[in-house]
């Protein structure tokens, strides 16, 4: 395979990550947006801005779980 090929692949694998783990999927997403300037991350603007959207959501949730549901010790 090119680096032409593999490139591609290989943020798009990224991309996934920054959606589906709730607190290491900062960690891709920084990159990715730190990449957004290749030619190979061309229309994939909004996709970075949705999974930015997505992990501050899981932030939300994660702290209404911890906040709502954790045992309050006096």
């Amino acid at each position: 395979m090119k680096i032409e090929t593999i490139k591609p692949i290989w943020l798009t694998l990224l991309l996934v990550l920054s959606f589906i783990l709730p607190l290491l999927g900062w960690l891709p997403l920084v990159y990715l947006y730190s990449q957004r300037k290749d030619p190979a991350m061309q229309g994939m603007e909004k996709t970075l801005k949705l999974a930015a959207g997505v992990q501050v959501a899981y932030l939300v949730i994660l702290a209404a779980i911890f906040y709502f549901f954790a045992p309050i010790h006096d």
